[in-house]
């Protein structure tokens, strides 16, 4: 079997509804860009070649990826980025003739990744990350329990050199053995499984620092089917996440992100209690899901915004640093079919608060509650769709950082389905944000410089054979 398939994008600058900086940034009188997001434009070219071997009891499959872009930072309207990724994978699969255990499975993959930080055409900075990822997985499957068993390894070299290298080199490595099992009985389901890393970070500096981590996690699931139609799942999970080298050691400006950011070489390793619990409902007219859930933290690392000036003008120090705090939250999703009509009605909603349990201050970019509602049009090979996603203003924030308006973004998009005899076309359109509403993410460190795109539409055919 061989497979092959490559991409080529060329994009100017995003249009935008208005003015580039939000209304809480902009000082009276400061100039500003309006209409196009200055240096938001991009090129990028992509390709993928690979082949597999297929056995009687198995596969084996190797394949080779690439990708070149070039893009310009929205953060730094003279500064443009050169991105550059070479990744080999090698995949196997053999299967075992034994009660138990029923097949192996290997996936390794080399990748050298690189990317250049041009100041007005002038290379400044240079980065690179050099490494290996492999996994070995056993499947299993006996007396109504079954599962995957494995091994993981993730290794690689972090470098930057430059005038604004704000990382320095760093050897990263990670050792795990995990599990994860499913037994069935009546109308129940319980899953269980449990993951143990053993982590270094080291950085390669003069300073020579190397930190090293042991990591438990493990969670407990129990689904219950109500009746053909109803189906509550409760699960609870206790986990560990070690610091990655950037909350360690960054010291500097991080250009893509726009933010003078330093690390804390004394992070310890997140931990955290969640439970979740959801109900759903299937049947010919209505699909429905609703969640809730609550996470925990004990040390909890974030980026948090300072009043410190640092040494970019307009911009203040970012520290990483821990907290406890609790996340909690809700999301619903329905889908109702109106009548006997090929009509669909969808809705959608969520909403999360997270809290600093040491002083009560609401934690950094977390997203603001969201709702939407649509309208599903669906027969034979044609498909129509309308919504709209109201995202409330974001008043809970963090100190230091500045609340986000609200927005409604209207869409909406068709689908053409043809089969061939020698495949399958699709032909799709779809308009995005009609009523050309200024939009802005809370989630992003840009969100005030760079606000979503304006009215756009997108035209495509696709053809599978």
């Amino acid at each position: 079997m061989f497979h092959f398939d490559g991409g080529y994008r060329n994009a100017n600058d995003l249009k935008i509804p208005g003015n580039q900086k939000s209304d809480h940034l902009v000082a009276p009188g400061e100039f500003e860009a309006k209409n196009k997001l200055p240096n938001s434009g991009n090129v990028q070219k992509s390709a993928a070649l690979g082949v597999s071997k297929i056995f009687t009891r198995g596969h084996l499959g190797l394949s080779f990826y690439t990708f070149d872009n070039f893009y310009g930072s929205v953060a730094e309207e003279n500064v443009d980025i050169k991105m550059k990724q070479n990744r080999i994978e090698l995949h196997g699969e053999f299967k075992l003739d034994n009660q138990t255990f029923k097949s192996i499975k290997l996936k390794t993959a080399q990748s050298d990744y690189g990317h250049k930080e041009l100041d007005s055409g002038i290379v400044g900075t240079t980065f690179t990350n050099e490494g290996n990822e492999s996994r070995l997985e056993l499947m299993s499957d006996s007396s109504n329990l079954k599962g995957i068993s494995g091994i993981q390894s993730q290794m690689f070299n972090f470098s930057a050199r430059g005038s604004e290298a704000y990382l320095p080199p760093s050897r990263n490595r990670i050792v795990s053995a995990f599990t994860m099992q499913e037994k069935k009985f009546d109308e129940n389901a319980l899953t269980f499984g449990g993951r143990f890393e053993n982590a270094e970070v080291a950085n390669q500096s003069s300073l020579g620092v190397s930190k090293i981590f042991n990591g438990v996690n493990g969670a407990l699931g129990l689904t219950h089917q109500f009746s053909e139609t109803h189906t509550g799942t409760l699960n609870v999970s206790y986990t560990e996440r070690i610091p990655n080298f950037q909350e360690l050691f960054a010291d500097g400006f991080h250009i893509a992100a726009g933010t003078f950011e330093l690390g804390n070489e004394k992070l310890k390793k997140e931990k955290a209690y969640a439970v979740d619990f959801s109900l759903k409902y299937k049947s010919d007219v209505i699909q429905t899901s609703f969640n809730l859930y609550a996470q925990q933290f004990k040390d909890y690392i974030s980026l948090f915004l300072t009043d410190e000036a640092s040494s970019i003008p307009g911009i203040n120090k970012s520290r990483f640093r821990q907290v406890d705090a609790i996340f909690y939250g809700a999301e619903f999703d329905g889908k109702k079919r109106i009548g006997s009509s090929p009509f669909h009605l969808l809705t959608r909603a969520d909403i999360v608060r997270a809290k600093n349990q040491e002083n009560g201050q609401d934690l950094p970019r977390i997203s603001p509650p969201r709702v939407t509602l649509g309208l599903e049009w669906l027969k034979d090979r044609l498909s129509w769709d309308v919504e709209g996603q109201y995202n409330f203003e974001q008043t809970h924030t963090a100190d230091q950082e500045k609340r986000t308006d609200r927005f409604l973004l209207l869409n909406s998009g068709v689908l053409y389905d043809f089969i061939a005899d020698h495949g399958r076309w699709s032909f799709f359109a779809r308009l995005k944000n009609i009523l050309n509403q200024e939009a802005r993410l809370h989630t992003s460190t840009l969100k005030d410089i760079a606000p979503l795109a304006g009215r756009n539409v997108v035209l495509g055919i696709q053809h599978s054979f």
